[in-house]
């Protein structure tokens, strides 16, 4: 228990991306706000812990049993519109344009690079030589700089 709970702690201050699978609900609950769920033949993003997850899948459910089957069609369409207005992007299948084929390009041999110089900050914290706030405050940046960049490349790759 005590070494979840330093893990815990660390994953709470960590500024980087972590993939987290776990059976522990309130391990999940403490160290996640994004949660990827396979329904269907589609990956569902949804923004909050894992309780939160589950309280909005249960409400689906319990919703959809009170509704009639014309009912539950309609309910259906509505949310489809709706998530159409909300998000147009993610029901509009469209290619990707030269310049985001160029863009998804040049991420893809720029996060590489910026994941070895953040390897190379975090070495340079271990060695007692450097300046340990600048190479922190340094290493804190760059971390930001590669979770935009994926981000983008996420959003990029998701367009066919």
């Amino acid at each position: 228990i005590r070494t979840l709970r330093v893990l815990e702690d660390f994953l709470e201050d960590f500024k980087g991306c972590v993939i987290i699978v776990s059976h522990d609900r309130y391990f999940l609950d403490r160290t996640v706000d994004r949660i990827f769920s396979f329904e269907g033949n589609s990956l569902k993003q949804f923004e909050g812990n894992y309780t939160s997850f589950l309280e909005k899948k249960e409400n689906q459910i319990a919703l959809e049993k009170t509704l009639t089957p014309k009912k539950r069609n309609k309910a259906n369409l509505k949310n489809s519109k709706l998530e159409q207005k909300v998000r147009p992007r993610e029901n509009k299948r469209r290619r990707r344009t030269f310049q985001e084929n160029k863009e998804l390009e040049a991420l893809e041999k720029k996060l590489p690079e910026m994941e070895q110089k953040q390897q190379q900050l975090e070495q340079l914290l271990t060695n007692q030589s450097h300046d340990i706030n600048k190479v922190s405050f340094e290493l804190a940046e760059l971390i930001d700089q590669i979770n935009i960049a994926e981000d983008r490349w996420l959003e990029l790759s998701e367009i066919e």
